[in-house]
């Protein structure tokens, strides 16, 4: 048996979306390993939104229909993320900002397309401290947990990133640390952007130790089920 699946993407912010694809990508294979009896092909790339016209399309909903639609329309299983950071309140981002779109885009796709939230207790920022060995390499530091100014219990607890009272902040203070010679804007930005590389190289075992990461591949298999048609 042969199935193609396409994923689809929609974040918050730019900056999250080259490392939640690379973390979604391999989530998904690792759910279809685990949920299934035979090999699927999941398309690497993911699908390009269309561009979409700010004075239509003036709530999240309707920019998510403007985007993706087209791309839909053909019925072809697809899995869509949409990404929404909870800033503390994961059921208000869900309700407010996730499930609407999905919704609406599940309404003109067929049986073949599953919806996946991906609602980080605060930011996408969280996951990507949750793991410091790879947030190190990707990096380019030897430098301790101290002197980056990361908390040791992440070492042993990456679920305490998900407590964490200001991931942005902190990744930010991480990368100037991780640098501390080098000069421009990217390594003293107040809006940091996630390592090139994490999401190839986190491990996806100590992410599956954060709540709100585990209850994310939890759905992902659900989406994989049924876009394959053995969901019971």
């Amino acid at each position: 048996m042969s199935v193609s699946i396409r994923l689809a993407l929609w974040v918050e912010g730019p900056s999250d979306l080259p490392f939640l694809q690379r973390l979604m990508y391999r989530a998904t294979h690792h759910a279809a390993h685990d949920a299934l009896s035979f090999s699927i092909d999941i398309e690497e790339q993911f699908l390009r939104p269309d561009r979409f016209d700010p004075t239509t399309a003036t709530t999240r909903v309707l920019r998510l229909m403007q985007a993706f639609s087209s791309q839909l329309s053909d019925r072809q299983p697809t899995i869509m993320f949409v990404h929404a950071d909870a800033d503390g309140d994961a059921d208000v981002a869900l309700s407010n900002a996730a499930a609407p779109g999905l919704s609406a885009l599940q309404s003109i796709s067929g049986p073949k397309f599953a919806g996946v939230p991906i609602i980080p207790v605060r930011c996408t920022e969280a996951w990507a401290l949750a793991d410091v060995d790879a947030l190190r390499r990707t990096l380019g530091t030897t430098r301790s947990l101290a002197e980056l100014g990361l908390p040791e219990r992440l070492a042993h607890h990456p679920e305490h990133a998900e407590s964490l009272n200001d991931p942005k902040g902190l990744l930010a203070e991480v990368t100037a640390r991780a640098n501390p010679h080098r000069r421009g804007r990217r390594a003293f930005s107040s809006q940091p952007t996630i390592p090139d590389g994490l999401g190839d190289d986190i491990d996806l075992d100590r992410l599956n130790q954060l709540p709100a990461f585990k209850c994310c591949c939890a759905l992902i298999e659900q989406a994989v089920l049924k876009v394959t048609g053995q969901q019971g």
